[in-house]
């Protein structure tokens, strides 16, 4: 182990341990009074899976670099970068209460839902707030369209990439994107197709190492500055 990083390693193994034990809090929710599991659990567990996973890219390519040059430092998460992830966080936030509420079944139409811009049956008798985290017409609404602003986010960090000399890693980027975009209309459209959802999913985290990536490629630049 590379001097600097046991520290570092040992926090991915814990986290590791602590998904396991979110994963058991997020079941036990299903198991007594409910039918299915509760939307806030699931949402920890998608999102500290992604941000394990994440970690776990930042890792390997800054070990990739000390394996090329043993001088190489660290790269430096910026600030924009921090703030594409956390454009990028609320997206995945988002979609993980989509998923646990059943929202993708409240339209199967696109752009609009159900013939109008904000759909209707948005129940805001227990308040705005209570509704954007609880509302299941609400929360496809927000994820439906905080995507652009996640592409927007995505599109100005995949310039900024290829602008640092890593083409490859800026195309990555463009590719995820704009594969999940067309997975998340397809699944809506299609009625929550079973194989079309789990797709959305799985390139969701493609995304998150792709947005990692670029993210890391501006922080070397940064450490080296």
């Amino acid at each position: 182990i590379p001097v600097g990083y046991k520290p570092r390693l040992v926090a991915l193994m814990a986290l590791g341990g602590l998904q396991g034990t979110i994963g058991w809090w997020m079941v036990s929710s299903g198991l007594s009074v409910r039918t299915d599991v509760s939307h806030y659990r699931l949402a920890t567990h998608l999102l500290t899976a992604l941000f394990i996973l994440g970690g776990l890219v930042w890792t390997a390519l800054d070990l990739k670099l000390l394996a090329r040059d043993s001088n190489a430092k660290p790269a430096k998460l910026t600030g924009f970068a921090l703030l594409v992830l956390a454009i990028l966080s609320v997206q995945l936030l988002f979609g993980a209460w989509v998923a646990g509420l059943n929202a993708g079944y409240v339209s199967n139409s696109w752009p609009l839902m159900n013939d109008r811009f904000v759909p209707d049956g948005i129940d805001m008798t227990k308040g705005a707030i209570y509704a954007l985290v609880n509302d299941p017409f609400l929360t496809h609404f927000v994820h439906r369209w905080w995507a652009w602003v996640a592409v927007i986010a995505l599109i100005m960090l995949a310039r900024r990439t290829k602008a640092a000399g890593v083409r490859t890693a800026s195309v990555a980027i463009h590719s995820a994107f704009g594969v999940q975009i067309l997975l998340g209309i397809a699944t809506v459209m299609t009625g929550m197709n079973i194989i079309l959802a789990v797709s959305h999913q799985a390139v969701g985290a493609l995304l998150v190492a792709a947005t990692v990536w670029g993210a890391h490629v501006l922080g070397r630049q940064h450490a080296e500055s």
